[in-house]
């Protein structure tokens, strides 16, 4: 079974893949996509993950890529939830208040898990759209081409043109960029991020979205095996892309990279936390229903 799913994958990538993905002991191509086409989700991916903490309708995992030279390792930390056990907003705090998100979660004993979400300014305000509970708190800006909605049907994303048009009414939501996928097609490069460095390495955390299943991945820089977690070195956004593509994402979105990266989780009584840099004026907060 396992060669057959190998053979299958080597089937879908081109000859010269930009990444590997480490299986079983063994390093193994990780499929290429182009602008536009339509992602995969191979079985040999999701069989890379090891699957570490779980709780009910939550789990956490990690898996490992490297350049195909060898040379750059990232350790992908992976955490899975269902969007139906869990209540998602957003916690905005002045410039003046930033918290990292192992703070809110040490604040809050509800928090199941906390991340941080856009770009922001250096003086601490965020950089375009803020909605809280229907509240707008700051103005869409054009060139951050993904807005993350949360509402009562969960989380989503949209285009700036349909959130300058309408959103759901009491929704919360935030601009980010770029879109990884859309309607389960690589658009990195095609209708997104156009003016971002494809070359330009640091740390990167994706919100991957799917029917019945929430994903974010964030990734680690490694060196030789040994890893420098909060070192912002690592994936190139179109590599990122690749990733997101491969996992079968239906959206994806990148979220904050380099030292804003972080996601603060509590599994029972274990919190696990990949922490930056960086304190945040705006967080994803999940709480259980």
């Amino acid at each position: 079974m396992f060669a057959a799913v190998v053979a299958a994958l080597l089937q879908t990538q081109t000859p010269a893949p930009a990444l590997e993905v480490r299986i079983a002991g063994a390093w193994i191509g990780w499929p290429n996509y182009a602008a536009g086409a339509a992602v995969a989700r191979p079985g040999l991916l999701d069989a890379a993950i090891a699957w570490e903490d779980s709780a009910d309708g939550l789990r956490t995992g990690s898996f490992e890529v490297r350049t195909a030279e060898g040379a750059l390792r990232n350790s992908m930390a992976v955490v899975e939830l269902d969007p139906r056990r869990f209540r998602f907003d957003l916690a905005l705090l002045p410039p003046d208040g930033r918290r990292s998100a192992a703070d809110h979660l040490a604040a809050d004993s509800t928090l199941v898990l906390v991340s941080n979400t856009g770009l922001f300014r250096v003086n601490g305000t965020p950089h375009g759209l803020v909605m809280l509970d229907g509240r707008r708190r700051s103005a869409l800006a054009g060139w951050l081409d993904a807005v993350v909605v949360l509402d009562s049907a969960g989380v989503h994303v949209t285009d700036i043109a349909t959130a300058a048009r309408e959103m759901p009414p009491g929704s919360s939501g935030f601009q980010t960029l770029p879109f990884l996928v859309r309607d389960q097609h690589v658009v990195f490069g095609w209708t997104s991020g156009l003016k971002l460095s494809r070359t330009h390495r640091d740390r990167r955390i994706t919100l991957c979205l799917n029917p019945g299943r929430i994903r974010l991945f964030l990734s680690n820089f490694e060196v030789f095996g040994a890893t420098a977690g909060r070192v912002p070195i690592g994936l190139t956004i179109p590599e990122q892309a690749l990733i997101a593509a491969g996992m079968g994402c239906a959206e994806a979105a990148a979220l904050d990279g380099g030292i804003s990266s972080q996601i603060a989780i509590r599994v029972g009584k274990r919190v696990v936390r990949w922490p930056g840099w960086r304190r945040v004026p705006l967080v994803l907060q999940v709480r259980r229903r």
